[in-house]
């Protein structure tokens, strides 16, 4: 039965010299309490050094979903800057591109007299040859808005014969007409000889 004491305090010293030798202070190394209250103290600490990691792991997981939801919509945000260079550390303009960059895409035949829906900006772009003869004419019309049924008129070009020269060469026109994207356009054309008439799209950015 005298040994106990020894084994109690034996017991205690052990603990100490451990990792919790810092913790001096704390009341679990109370050498008047019963070997069952510090082992109890022990293990009250333990249980909220546990809650406290718990606590920690959690919120890791969370700022780690935060940080993986952060990085798939890095490409929605908007930054304002006043100047922005590619391949410069020194941007003279709004947009600065030292280097090459595509802006168009494919071009694309299209029709005459035929409604057409833009899926990116772009250009339409007009040929009208007329063949040398005489009396011949053709004019081409460019419409553009946003309405389904375009009617507002944008561009207009035309081509006649070089009658009255006593001699007659092909004649060449045409037009560019820029439309926005998702406005609706069309290309109407008039005359006689309109054959020659060739309608081209050509988008911007695919």
């Amino acid at each position: 039965m005298k040994k106990r004491p020894k084994l109690q305090a034996a017991i205690l010293a052990a603990l100490a010299s451990s990792s919790y030798a810092d913790d001096k202070d704390d009341n679990c190394f109370d050498y008047n309490k019963s070997l069952p209250k510090v082992l109890e103290c022990f293990q009250n600490r333990l249980d909220t050094q546990r809650l406290q990691l718990d606590t920690q792991q959690k919120r890791i997981a969370e700022l780690e979903k935060e940080n993986q939801s952060l990085r798939q919509q890095t490409g929605t945000f908007t930054v304002s800057i006043d100047n922005v260079g590619i391949g410069t550390t020194s941007s003279g303009a709004t947009l600065h591109v030292n280097g090459t960059i595509k802006v168009f895409g494919a071009w694309e035949n299209k029709a005459v007299n035929t409604v057409y829906q833009a899926s990116t900006d772009g250009f339409v772009v007009v040929n009208l040859i007329m063949p040398s003869g005489s009396g011949r004419s053709c004019a081409a019309q460019g419409f553009t808005d946003s309405k389904s049924s375009p009617a507002t008129l944008r561009i207009s070009a035309s081509v006649v014969d070089n009658g009255g020269y006593g001699y007659s060469w092909p004649q060449y026109g045409g037009f560019n007409m820029p439309v926005r994207k998702g406005n609706y356009w069309k290309v109407t054309t008039r005359g006689n000889v309109c054959s020659g008439a060739f309608v081209n799209w050509m988008p911007l950015g695919n």
